[in-house]
């Protein structure tokens, strides 16, 4: 269609602009909903940082060294900010950009729309926002992984030979890499449909 908005008629103006506004509130609840799990992200980053910092400093009457503490909760903040970015990334950001694509092609139908949503899939060039989040995540899973293997490492060393904590550090990094390239894949297949 040709019309711009001085030109369409009125009902069909309503028609398109109620579609169009339910995509905006669409998009502003999964956004809010994303958001939340950011912050959770981050609150769980704090807190695991706060909790090795506690253990560290205290002096706990334990029956092992505490350090094993630290490495639990290194295994425990992995695993939690892996399932905080499959639901913001996998489940939910799916769910945005389909309604944004529609959005988008509903712009592209209908001339006398704004061209909004066009005009911020254009401002991101050749990188996806989700690919930005991945590192977000990924970062946080990878350092807690290293500060798990050094603590590991630190207090098996006297316990196993040497080749035991090798195997466990190439354990550990391969662990990585494969995480690396299954997140990713999934963070752009999710990019890709917009």
């Amino acid at each position: 269609m040709t019309e711009d908005l001085r030109t369409v008629k009125n009902d069909e103006f309503q028609r398109v602009w109620e579609v169009m506004k339910e995509t905006y509130e669409t998009e502003r609840h999964f956004n809010i909903l994303e958001t939340q799990y950011r912050i959770l992200a981050s609150q769980w980053l704090l807190g695991a940082f706060a909790g090795i910092g506690f253990v560290i400093t205290s002096d706990p009457r334990l029956s092992f060294d505490k350090l094993w503490l630290v490495a639990a909760i290194c295994i425990i903040s992995m695993v939690g900010i892996f399932q905080l970015w499959r639901m913001d990334i996998i489940i939910y950001q799916k769910l945005l950009h389909a309604t944004f694509a529609v959005g988008i092609e509903l712009e592209a139908e209908y001339s006398f729309l704004p061209k909004i949503k066009t005009r911020m899939k254009d401002s991101v060039p050749g990188k996806s926002v989700t690919y930005v989040l991945f590192y977000y995540y990924y970062v946080s899973i990878m350092f807690f992984s290293l500060v798990g293997l050094g603590v590991s490492i630190y207090l098996l060393n006297s316990k196993i030979q040497p080749w035991g904590l090798v195997i466990i550090a190439i354990a550990v990094i391969g662990f990585l890499v494969v995480l690396r390239n299954h997140m990713l894949v999934k963070s752009k297949e999710n990019a890709q449909n917009k």
